[in-house]
Formats: structure tokens, sequence, C-alpha cells
């Protein structure tokens, strides 16, 4: 009872007491400020926070995009660089300039030819007194083996690509070539040459197709199949005209030699500085690729 009274008059004393409820009053404001402070510096903090976190993605995202264009950076060829693509339709188009050599060189060595000097007219025709029937045989005995081998070039440029259907056909078709003139005194070992000749000639044109449509745009396509097979008629002319001089100088013997000569110095070349596909170039510049 006492001591509640005594209670009641501290409170009272304090209520009237304007000093203590000054102190009081200062007391507890400072106190809200201190509270609001902490909530605002908290927030502040959080925002802060959100800020450094977004700036360091944006960071990272400036850092992993230079990275990757450092990485993709392909200096532009010069402006004197020719695309690989032309060198090997220039390589294709010599080729078919050989083969068509090599297809017709039996017909053009059939024809007879005036000697430089003295002496009967120079083929290989007069030379072993071939029937017309033998001589038929002969010039028909290359296309016998040509047409029958279309179809399989096609599936072995599939399963081996076209370089090496088209590299080796035209390398044993000279190789072949350069045997006619020891088989010629044989008629059935010129026959069986010539076939030979016939057969691994007659891939190489699948093989063809197969480098033009790796080699080549879409858009480019139909020219560049033109160019190389109009190499076809290069070689019919090529190969007479040098039939003419060569067999007039050197006897019917050095235009299969010439031509076998030729179409193995291509082929090597086609095997070195050829690919099948741009991917398996060494000598592709990255712009193209």
């Amino acid at each position: 009872m006492n001591r509640r009274c005594v209670g009641h008059e501290e409170v009272a004393a304090e209520s009237k007491n304007p000093t203590i409820n000054r102190r009081t009053h200062y007391l507890t404001k400072s106190q809200d400020m201190l509270s609001d402070s902490i909530h605002v510096s908290l927030a502040e903090k959080a925002d802060l926070n959100d800020t450094l976190a977004l700036f360091k993605a944006t960071e990272a995202d400036c850092i992993e995009e230079e990275h990757f264009l450092i990485a993709g950076y392909e200096e532009p060829p010069p402006s004197s660089y020719i695309p690989r693509r032309y060198f090997v339709l220039l390589m294709l188009f010599l080729g078919v300039v050989v083969a068509y050599g090599l297809r017709v060189c039996i017909s053009i060595a059939a024809a007879p030819v005036s000697a430089v000097g003295p002496g009967p007219p120079i083929s290989i025709y007069n030379e072993f007194g071939w029937t017309d029937t033998i001589k038929g045989i002969v010039l028909s005995a290359f296309f016998y083996g040509y047409m029958s081998t279309q179809i399989i070039g096609g599936l072995l440029a599939k399963s081996f690509g076209g370089k090496a259907v088209v590299g080796w056909g035209i390398f044993l078709a000279s190789f072949f070539t350069l045997l006619t003139p020891i088989a010629a005194p044989n008629i059935y070992a010129l026959v069986l040459v010539r076939v030979l000749t016939g057969v691994v000639e007659g891939v190489t044109y699948p093989g063809l197709i197969t480098i033009l449509d790796n080699w080549t745009p879409r858009e480019e396509r139909g020219l560049a199949v033109s160019f190389v097979f109009s190499g076809a008629f290069i070689g019919n002319v090529l190969a007479l005209a040098m039939g003419g001089v060569l067999m007039q100088r050197f006897g019917w013997r050095s235009l299969f030699i010439a031509l076998g000569a030729m179409g193995i110095l291509w082929a090597a070349l086609f095997h070195v500085l050829v690919a099948g596909h741009p991917a398996q170039s060494r000598f592709l510049h990255p712009h193209e690729r």
C-alpha cells in the first residue's frame, strides 16, 4: 500500500517536472531519428548492393562479348585476293582438257599425217596395216569402258570423295595412255588398254560434279559447270593441234607420251593443291570458310 503510493507520487512528481519531460521527449525523438536513419541506411545499402550486382553482371557480359569478338574476328582479305574456288575451277577445267585429250588421241593417231621428209603418211593405222574392222574396234574400245562406269563413279565419289575419284581417274587414264604405244603391236593388248582407259576415265565426271557442288555457291553453280566442261572443246582442239605437229616430227607415239605426261603432271598438282571440300583446304582464306 505504501509502496504504491510512493510510486504514484514519483510519477506525479516526474510529470510535474518540465525538465524531465523535455529530456524524455528529446530522447524519444532521437531514438525515432536513429531508427529512421538505420532504415534509410539499410535501404540505401540494399540499393547499392543491387547496383553493384548489376554493374558486375554488365561488366561480365561486356568481357564475354569482347572475348567473343576477339576470338571470332576475321581479318578481311586483301583487295588483290582471288577466292580459292576460282583456282579449284581452273584446275577442274584443265583436268577436263586433259581427259578429252586422252579420249581422242587414238583417233588422231589413226589419221594419216604427211611426213616432214620423204616417206609414207604417218599413222598407227598405216604402220600396223589394220583393216577397217580392226580400226573400228580399236577406236570404239574406249567407249565400252567409259559407258560402264558412269553410275559406279557416282557411288565412288559418294564413298571416297570427289577428289580421290577425279585424281586417280585421270592419273590411271594417263598411265594407260603411256602404255598404248607399247601395247599397239598386239591388237588384243591395245583394245584392253583402251577399254581400261575408258573405265578409269568414266568415273571422273561424277567426281567433278561432287567437287563443284562442294565448292561453288548455288547462285554460281551453273556458270561454274559451264566453264569447267567447256574444257572438253579445248581438249579436242589442243589434242588435234598437238597431234599434227608431234606426229609429223616425232611419230604417232609422241602424242600418247605427251598427253600421258600432261595427265600425270596434272594429277600430281591436283593432289597437292586442291581439296575436295573447302573445309579441307590448307590454302583457304578464313574469310571464305
